[in-house]
């Protein structure tokens, strides 16, 4: 399954949010430089953006998240999000302990959300990875429709 790339940018003036597509191979620093010049800036996922996207793709698309990274590196804290991930694929409702956990450590213990791998189950299914730096992965067959709901999501959120 291809994959295609995304990056998230908001438009200065109108401050509406826009995926743009681009190729991995190219410079990272071209990318965004370009973005810059036709009056948009980066923007980034939260831990509370990519909170809401994981609700958003678990409810909509019946996905599963499968990984979940932190900036931070602590063994503990992976193994016990991992059991959670693990539980979740016998009964969604351990999503709202996640859900609490991530909150707390991102509000509290400033242990934010790296990066996050989603499996999309319904229609044709899709792999979807968010990552900190606004940059997604996301399978070829999906990426319209993806990269509209990223972006009506990160929309919401930051508004």
């Amino acid at each position: 399954m291809r994959s295609e790339y995304g990056k998230i940018f908001q438009n200065i003036q109108t401050r509406e949010i826009e995926c743009f597509s681009y190729d991995p191979q190219q410079n990272y620093y071209d990318i965004v430089q370009d973005a810059v010049n036709r009056g948009y800036q980066q923007s980034i996922f939260t831990s509370s953006v990519m909170i809401s996207l994981i609700e958003y793709f678990l409810l909509k698309h019946n996905a599963l998240v499968t990984d979940i990274e932190f900036l931070v590196e602590d063994t503990a804290l992976d193994h016990e999000i991992n059991l959670l991930l693990e539980k979740m694929k016998g009964n969604g409702a351990y999503w709202e302990i996640l859900k609490e956990k991530l909150f707390f450590l991102s509000q509290y213990d400033s242990i934010d959300i790296k990066k996050v791998k989603i499996t999309g189950r319904d229609g044709m299914g899709f792999l979807l990875s968010l990552q900190v730096n606004g940059i997604f992965i996301v399978s070829e067959n999906a990426y319209e429709a993806v990269s509209d709901e990223i972006g009506k999501i990160v929309r919401r959120v930051i508004a």
